[in-house]
């Protein structure tokens, strides 16, 4: 303590400063405190205000206890001084932030130059106050302005100056900036989901600190489980969360990154508290003792601690007969040198290794080991002087690869390198092009980044080849397949180049930010998980772990229902990603594959997975859908299935003695059940009334809805998951059982949530299954809603499917005429209220509706897989005696997508071929250009403008989907496109009105992408052109 006294007369002023003495310094890509190599470690966001240093000091003494952690960095505020006043009591060390945040960059906008006047004299109070504070160790200017856009550096690189003018001492940090500058002194990088490749672009390639700041599980601030997993219980939850934050942590300190820093460690530890009893630790936040599971402590400590061991990598299966290799990493990130005894063990035998180590150093020890027989675990453990520092267990599961009994061939659809590599593989495949008949015995298959055109040109002679007992398998494609017979979101990977690593070599765009480790398995009874002794595929390949990127997802997630027997076999790293699907399609079957199996096909897992699957497609034998099922109770038959679009026919003339099922819905009385299961039926009870007639059943009730998970299989729950309860608002149940019998088997548990499966708070079961009469029942609380909800209806259509009932797929109706309307004189002036009239009555209104011809990003040629609210546009054309009218309206919203400076210009050019005119429409930096035929000419009227989304009917088939920054699918509600309207003197073309009959080609593109309508098109061959129809 300095202590300053000031006297005058008899006046006497003193002021008591604290001190301490530290240096901090960066050295290579280290950080460096009294000469000795530190990593920072520990939470990026504290905020606590408005408390005294004793409270503060018990937070960080407690972090410490709990995580072994010595950093902390101060979230976007102004922080009271008490916060470090605690952090020097409590040895931490802090990243002190300014309250710069990106969420206020229109207010600093609007500020000028008064605004950087004040940040001047703000951030001169603010580092005169704190700077003789040890434990800061790091001014960091702002918070993720420069992450969103560099422009702001032109003020913001002045604030370091503001600092340097009161304290030399420590170094800058830019928070979330990236790679901004070469003058800047160490790199922060936030809000990923995967960080692989960028760590290892920096290992490689620069010679600053690296900080792993502000990152989530799950992306940004949705928090999902990113591994998707189906728990069992709320404390199950958290410990999958505990799970997945350790696995980064350890790659992190694989990588050797100079500060981990996740956003809130207490989200998971102190916050979202389980409710089950089990080994608790007890803790003090400053008011009050709270409890917590050691076990999910344990996961966050192990990444954490100062020293820790850990096996890497972190993939827990291995092929029978194969070798186990891993790497047992050691890493010493404590302040002192030591040495260290490791030791691990494996069936049974013990082995150990003397290790000496500096701060900041690693130890790698590499591990050839012999594959087990049986589930076994692989432990390992640091100690010192006998002292238990850090240990870890990988549960290794060892699985019998399947022999492969190919009896088909397999034909490959034009793919000479992917017969190469299935043939190193073992497989016996050709190449063709030719449309194969059931009597060739072979396996149709796909390969992978096929050409959708192409292949929509095919899609009767693939649905005709499935509907006489056809096999298909379906390798990972570039965008939604238009040739399937169901019609799937797609789930791209796509991410637009990050400005902030574009330093590191990052352009256009890339995959490497949101793509699946992981994949859960649906139904781990289906034939092509055979031997694979796992719930869930992961890591392949030998870089990132990853096993999947673009992956379709359910319709409902997108509120569409796709009716037809298809069911999902394996997810993704979004509980409603589907990594495999199953479509069955008259006698055949399609396999739709969008795991990157052929990219690793040496892996042992991915190959045990395609020769399951070779089997699969080649020995099954095919089966018709012609189940029937007997409605119950309250609901009728047409009831049913009008819900799911299907014929009532198949809800009648079911047979208990054929072990069809009984659907019990609210009505349904315990003696017409028992009599079917007598006859040798099966039963679903659908309602929590009838279920509550049973022994041993008490039904509660929830206000909400509840989510639900699959804990066990079934047969009639093959495909469910998770993804069918993602909502409560459309839940399928509001009731649980309070009470079960006791052989009971719970099938799907249900969670009440404030916020879908990020905070899970009590568990209940939904379905159970229970022994009845000799025989076992399904008892449900699940209810559907009067009007259909695309989650309930999928769910429905997946057990009916399991059941064998036949669901017809729907064709979509595809656009094959255009009808040009004769229509009266029009004002050009790119406002299209003449074209939308919808009172088509000339009495009322001299206009009328033309017909509407949809460009959607389903019919995409060329560039990667976009949504219709990144490149789309409706086009209109009608005709009067004077002229050819042509209109349109172009969506294209940059910011969500593309390698452009965010939000970007939008530039596009659109192509109209009719007959053998073209007409051009470009869109150039503002610049609206029309040619006929490669001419511009005065005479066509051209007019541009804009019109909002929601006020044409026409727009609302097009889907203005977006993947949000967490990873997730959102709409876009404010979509405002740009219009065009020509007028065009039929003496410019040679398409005349008395023709009547021709055809039509329409073509938009961008920097990036191209779509054609009609998709199956040959821009040089008209016959598969749209049709026209000029009208009167």
């Amino acid at each position: 303590m300095l202590r300053t006294t000031l006297k005058h007369g008899n006046k006497t002023d003193v002021l008591d400063t604290r001190f301490g003495f530290r240096e901090f310094w960066i050295e290579g890509k280290q950080f460096v405190l009294n000469g000795v190599p530190t990593q920072l470690r520990g939470q990026s966001h504290y905020r606590s205000s408005r408390e005294d240093v004793d409270y503060h000091r018990e937070i960080f003494l407690m972090h410490k206890k709990v995580f072994d952690v010595n950093a902390c960095r101060i979230h976007a505020t102004m922080p009271p001084n008490e916060i470090m006043y605690a952090a020097d009591e409590a040895g931490i060390l802090l990243i002190n932030q300014s309250a710069i945040w990106s969420v206020n960059k229109s207010f600093y906008s609007n500020g000028g130059e008064w605004f950087a006047k004040n940040i001047e004299k703000e951030f001169e109070e603010w580092v005169k106050r704190d700077r003789n504070n040890p434990s800061v160790v790091i001014w960091d200017v702002e918070n993720e302005m420069l992450r969103f856009n560099f422009d702001t550096y032109q003020w913001i690189q002045y604030f370091p100056n503001y600092i340097r003018k009161f304290d030399t001492t420590r170094p800058i940090n830019y928070s979330g900036a990236g790679w901004f500058d070469d003058s800047q002194e160490m790199v922060s990088l936030h809000m990923q989901e995967h960080y692989t490749r960028i760590m290892k672009d920096w290992k490689s390639k620069d010679s600053r600190p690296l900080i792993m700041g502000e990152f989530w599980v799950g992306g940004r601030s949705e928090q999902r489980l990113s591994n998707a997993a189906e728990f069992k219980s709320v404390q199950e939850r958290y410990l999958e969360e505990a799970k997945i934050y350790e696995e980064k942590f350890l790659e992190m300190r694989n990588m050797g990154v100079a500060g981990i820093m996740p956003f809130r460690t207490e989200l998971l530890s102190f916050d979202n508290r389980p409710i089950e009893n089990g080994g608790f630790f007890e803790f003090y936040d400053g008011s009050k003792i709270y409890s917590q599971p050691e076990v999910i402590l344990q996961k966050m400590r192990h990444g954490l601690q100062p020293v820790t061991t850990f096996f890497w990598p972190r993939e827990s299966y291995v092929e029978k007969r194969d070798t186990l290799k891993k790497e047992l990493v050691v890493c010493n990130d404590s302040e002192t040198e030591n040495t260290f005894m490791v030791n691990w063990k494996w069936l049974q035998k013990e082995y150990s290794k003397s290790v000496f180590l500096k701060p900041g150093t690693q130890e790698r020890i590499s591990l050839n080991l012999k594959s087990p027989e049986f589930n076994e675990n692989l432990i390992a453990s640091v100690s010192v002087n006998s002292k238990l520092i850090s240990s870890d267990t990988l549960f290794i599961k060892p699985f019998e690869k399947s022999i492969l009994n190919q009896t088909k061939k397999i034909q490959v659809y034009d793919d000479e390198k992917l017969v190469s590599k299935l043939k190193s593989a073992g497989f016996n495949a050709f190449s063709s092009k030719e449309i194969p008949a059931i009597k060739d015995q072979v396996i149709w298959v796909f390969p992978e980044h096929a050409n959708n055109r192409v292949l929509t040109n095919l899609k009767k002679d693939i649905e005709l080849y499935l509907k006489n007992g056809g096999a298909v398998l379906s390798l990972k494609q570039d965008q939604a397949p238009t040739w399937f017979p169901v019609k799937f979101q797609f789930s791209s990977a796509n991410q637009s180049n990050l400005h902030n690593y574009a330093k590191m070599g990052w352009e256009g765009l890339n995959k490497d930010l949101f793509f699946s480790t992981e994949a859960p398995i649906y139904q781990k009874s289906h034939p092509i998980f055979k031997n694979l002794n796992t719930s869930n595929l992961q890591g392949w390949d030998l870089y990132d772990g990853r096993i999947a990127d673009d992956l379709f997802s359910r319709p409902s997630s997108n509120d569409k229902y796709e009716q037809g027997n298809w069911t999902t076999l394996s997810g993704g790293t979004r509980r409603e990603q589907i990594s495999v699907a199953e479509i069955f399609y008259g006698n055949g079957i399609l396999l739709a594959c969008q795991l990157n199996i052929i990219d690793n096909i040496e892996n042992a897992q991915a190959n045990g997975l395609l020769v399951n699957m070779i089997n699969y497609l080649s020995n099954r034998k095919p089966k018709i859908a012609n189940a029937k099922v007997k409605i119950a109770g309250d609901k009728n038959a047409k009831d049913v299935a009008n819900f799911v679009n299907i014929e009532a026919s198949v809800f009648e003339r079911a047979n208990p003695e054929k072990g069809d099922y009984l659907f019990a819905f609210d009505g349904t009385s315990l003696h017409e059940i028992k009599e079917w299961q007598a006859k040798g039926g099966k039963v679903l009870v659908i309602s929590p009334a009838v279920a509550s007639t049973f022994d041993g059943v008490e039904i509660g009730k929830e206000k909400t809805g509840l989510l639900a998970t699959k804990i066990n299989e079934h047969l009639v729950l093959n495909g469910v998951s998770s993804a069918n309860f993602m909502s409560t608002e459309k839940s399928l149940a509001h009731s649980y059982f309070k009470e079960i019998p006791k052989k009971a088997e719970i099938i799907l548990q249900g969670f009440t949530s404030s916020s879908t499966f990020w905070k899970v708070e009590k568990a209940h079961p939904i379905l159970i299954s229970i022994p009845f009469e000799g025989s076992d029942i399904l008892l449900s609380t699940i209810e559907f809603s009067k009007e259909p909800i695309a989650s309930q209806q999928e769910f429905l259509a997946q057990i009916l499917t399991n059941l064998g009932v036949a669901i017809p797929f729907l064709e979509t109706p595809k656009l094959s005429e255009i009808a040009i309307k004769k229509t009266v004189p029009i004002k050009v002036d790119g406002n299209l209220e003449e074209w939308l009239e919808d009172m088509e009555d000339r009495l009322v209104s001299p206009y009328i509706h033309a017909q509407p011809i949809y460009l959607t990003s389903e019919s995409t040629v060329e560039g990667p897989q976009i949504f219709d609210l990144n490149l789309s546009a409706i086009n209109y054309m009608m005709w009067n005696a004077d002229a050819l009218l042509i209109s349109g309206v172009v969506f294209m919203e940059k910011m969500f997508f593309g390698g452009e400076k965010f939000p970007g210009p939008k530039n596009y050019k659109q192509e109209i071929r009719l007959n053998d005119d073209s007409i051009k429409i470009e869109v150039l930096n503002a610049k609206f250009l029309v040619s006929i035929n490669g001419k511009i000419n005065d005479e066509i009227s051209a007019k541009t403008a804009i019109i909002n989304a929601k006020e044409m009917t026409d727009a609302t088939k097009l889907q203005f989907n977006f993947i949000h920054a967490s990873g997730k699918i959102n709409t876009w509600d404010k979509m405002v496109g740009n219009t065009f309207e020509l007028k065009i003197p039929w003496k410019l073309i040679s398409t005349k009105p008395e023709e009547k009959k021709g055809k039509a080609l329409f073509i938009l593109q961008n920097e990036t992408n191209k779509i054609q309508m009609p998709l199956k098109a040959d821009v040089n061959n008209k016959e598969n052109w749209l049709e026209i129809e000029i009208k009167n």
